[in-house]
């Protein structure tokens, strides 16, 4: 009976210095992020120690990757996280900085290429359900928020395009409309990701876990 106590306690023990390490880590982490210090080696430690919830770690590193402009690493591990069968209600938060990222590492002037990879952008936020393509009813308001953004820079992508089916007659004037529609183009998506790389203070501070933390929220990114 006491050897079995003892393995009890031992037991318990291990996972008690578990989530103490687990938190201290966490908090640690959650600290430097706050600080803009974007320390991966430390995230990596919870490999081990997030074993229960694998998804969580892959997500933080893909944030840190997020916030170093390291967009295709952040993407690889967004899919990773994905993969981890994270419970229904993260999956969107993952899609949604998935979605971010796809759109900050666009990096093109070619109106075509900026529409594809918007499309692709887009079509992530439709997996899972977390925006609907059909109407506003997806499992995720902040995804369908996202998603109507991303639409209306396709539409000005489309309106800029359409000016090139026009006849000789107006060439000149719908040259210059073009350049219009292109610039304002070229702005909104800067504008898109400038705000979609602003770091979220006011999640920060109420989140335990580095991995709570959300990049979209509403219209201001």
């Amino acid at each position: 009976m006491k050897k079995f106590l003892k393995i009890i306690i031992i037991v318990f023990s291990l996972i008690l210095i578990k989530l103490i390490f687990s938190t201290v880590l966490n908090e640690t982490i959650k600290v430097n992020f706050h600080n803009g210090v974007y320390n991966s080696k430390l995230i990596k430690a919870l490999y081990v120690f997030n074993v229960n919830e694998s998804y969580i770690v892959y997500y933080n590193d893909g944030n840190i990757s997020y916030k170093k402009n390291n967009y295709d690493a952040a993407i690889e591990k967004y899919d990773d996280a994905l993969k981890k069968n994270p419970p229904k209600e993260r999956v969107c938060d993952i899609r949604i900085n998935k979605s971010l990222a796809m759109v900050n590492r666009i990096n093109s002037k070619d109106n075509k290429t900026i529409y594809d990879e918007l499309e692709k952008a887009k079509e992530n936020l439709y997996e899972d359900g977390c925006a609907n393509k059909e109407d506003d009813n997806g499992e995720s308001e902040k995804a369908e928020g996202l998603e109507k953004e991303i639409q209306k820079l396709q539409d000005e992508l489309d309106n800029s395009s359409s000016s090139d089916d026009s006849d000789d007659q107006n060439q000149t004037d719908n040259s210059e409309n073009e350049n219009d529609d292109t610039k304002d183009v070229e702005q909104d998506l800067k504008e898109i990701q400038k705000e979609a790389s602003q770091s979220r203070e006011e999640d920060m501070k109420n989140s335990e876990y580095i991995g709570n933390f959300k990049y979209y929220s509403g219209k201001r990114w």
